[in-house]
């Protein structure tokens, strides 16, 4: 089973910007121009979480939900390995498990890059289903 350290090893490795703010819980990519905040890695029971939070469900107009939930579906379906998009409370997330029994670096640094890039890729198309500023 891989501990916190393994994690922590991982996490130097991969030479993402990344603090621990938790007990098992590091912020990965903060700070940079990533509006969201980075990615939540969180070690608990057996697994590692990964959590991106994309926007809050109250930015998106409500018209527009039917398409966006398509559009989040059809990238689950279609672009995602690892990740999924959800939701929770009033976020719109990107999340991933993998289990710490035999998590190697690859598969770790693999979540990370998939939820970075999806994050950049999906970005103007989901942005375009927010509310008019106005």
């Amino acid at each position: 089973m891989r501990t916190r350290d393994d994690i922590e090893a991982y996490l130097a490795r991969s030479n993402q910007p990344n603090r621990e703010v938790a007990e098992d819980t590091w912020l990965v990519g903060a700070g940079g121009s990533d509006a969201r905040g980075g990615i939540a890695v969180r070690i608990e029971d057996g697994l590692c979480l990964f959590r991106m939070k994309v926007t809050n469900l109250s930015a998106i107009e409500p018209t527009q939900w039917t398409a966006f939930f398509r559009t989040l579906l059809e990238y689950n379906a279609a672009e995602m390995v690892h990740a999924a998009y959800g939701i929770a409370d009033d976020m719109v997330l990107l999340t991933a498990s993998l289990l710490l029994e035999n998590l190697d670096y690859n598969e770790f640094v693999g979540v990370l890059e998939e939820m970075v890039l999806s994050g950049v890729d999906h970005q103007a198309r989901l942005a375009a289903f927010g509310r008019p500023q106005g």
